[in-house]
């Protein structure tokens, strides 16, 4: 049992999502260890963008890649993105691995 700090305010629930590109992540035992660990519920969900997402594939993909960050030394500011990196993201999705 991990000893933790009594000034720490830790959630009592927790959720975890499964990552198709990382199959050698053994998040059960990850539950079952922050369960036992720490006294908590966590549940074990599917694929995060698509549990979260209920559009279509495209419009994920242009969200995702309208958010990109171009140069880490400017401010963030959003541009149109390119077909290229559209159908980037979209590869992606389709293929985690």
């Amino acid at each position: 049992m991990a000893v933790l700090n009594p000034g720490w305010n830790i959630p009592r629930r927790f959720v975890l999502y499964r990552d198709e590109a990382t199959p050698s992540l053994k998040v059960d035992e990850i539950a079952v260890f922050l369960g036992e660990a720490l006294g908590v519920t966590v549940k074990v969900k599917g694929d995060f963008l698509r549990a979260c997402f209920r559009g279509d594939r495209e419009e994920l993909a242009e969200r995702i890649a309208n958010n990109r960050v171009s140069d880490l030394t400017k401010p963030f500011m959003a541009a149109e993105p390119a077909y290229g990196e559209i159908a980037y993201e979209l590869r992606l999705l389709e293929d985690p691995g």
